[in-house]
């Protein structure tokens, strides 16, 4: 958090965002967006766990479309100012089955 304050204090604007799909619930994800407003940011990244083998993640269930549109909606909520990205794992989670 010191870091972050740091780079806004020095004028810059900072990015922040999530990893959906590693067990969190939608609760979690509410208590991680509010401890660092997101108003605060330009930016807001949400990723979803794509599993790769030979990782520790690698047996994590693949989210489904809805999970990742759901977490999206919860994340435009709560960052109302912010441009959203959808990052990592698009290919893998929003893909038809």
């Amino acid at each position: 958090m010191r870091t972050i304050e740091n780079v806004r204090a020095a004028g810059r604007s900072t990015c922040s965002g999530g990893i959906i799909g590693m067990g969190e619930s939608d609760d979690d994800i509410l208590d991680s967006r509010l401890r660092d407003p997101p108003a605060r940011n330009r930016f807001g990244a949400g990723k979803f766990l794509a599993p790769i083998e030979g990782t520790p993640l690698a047996d994590t269930p693949t989210l489904t479309p809805e999970r990742c549109l759901k977490a999206a909606r919860l994340f435009r909520l709560l960052n109302l100012a912010s441009e959203l990205r959808a990052a990592g794992g698009r290919e893998t989670n929003l893909a038809e089955r």
